[in-house]
């Protein structure tokens, strides 16, 4: 799930230009795909043409028109994969970055039942309390 400011999402108004990364037209329909897979994506510049209390509407491309939820910076539509608005292509950037990763950091923990011998079991608990898994209770 994206991180995205609300702040920023909140701020926007009508003529402002933003970042959004649109997900390719025929994977984006697709009803049932894979864990973990990624849709091939085209960043797009857009400008704000209209703002509500819940959506965003923006202007992509040669006129398409993207509605936006206000809270979550994500497309309105009953796709599988959504469209998403960002402030600025690094910030999109930084969460590919992100997101590449934690799949890393995943795929290796599922690939690994024991833990490498240079991790101990203080370590185990520091990352475990900073992702939120352990409350602290020992």
């Amino acid at each position: 799930m994206p991180i995205i400011d609300k702040k920023f999402l909140i701020g926007l108004k009508k003529g402002d230009e933003v970042f959004v990364v649109v997900p390719d037209p025929i994977v984006r329909r697709v009803i049932y795909a894979p864990f973990g897979f990624t849709p091939p994506c085209t960043p797009a510049i857009g400008r704000v043409i209209s703002k509500g209390r819940k959506w965003l509407s923006v202007a992509v491309g040669k006129g398409e028109i993207i509605r936006f939820d206000l809270t979550t910076g994500n497309e309105v539509n009953d796709f599988a994969y959504q469209a998403t608005i960002w402030e600025n292509e690094d910030s999109w950037k930084a969460h590919v970055e992100r997101a590449k990763a934690w799949e890393e950091l995943r795929q290796y923990m599922q690939d690994h039942r024991e833990p490498p011998d240079v991790v101990s079991l203080s370590d185990i608990k520091s990352v475990s309390l900073a992702l939120g898994f352990d409350k602290g209770e020992s």
